[in-house]
């Protein structure tokens, strides 16, 4: 698999992760992303983080 595809898994996983955060478990492919997440170089961390943050900050806001 190309680590693009990979940067975007985790994006998708990462993505809604504070917002489910208390609401249920994560799922084990999940929890698979986030521990890839940890072994990625500290910029692909930080790409990541600011391709989350701007994702969250641009995605319509839905009421629960």
């Amino acid at each position: 698999m190309a680590i693009d595809s990979v940067l975007l898994r985790v994006l998708r996983a990462f993505t809604p992760f504070n917002q489910r955060l208390f609401l249920r478990r994560l799922t084990k492919e999940e929890v698979n992303l986030i521990n890839y997440f940890r072994t990625l170089p500290e910029r692909d961390r930080i790409a990541v983080r600011y391709m989350c943050t701007a994702i969250h900050k641009t995605s319509p806001k839905t009421s629960g």
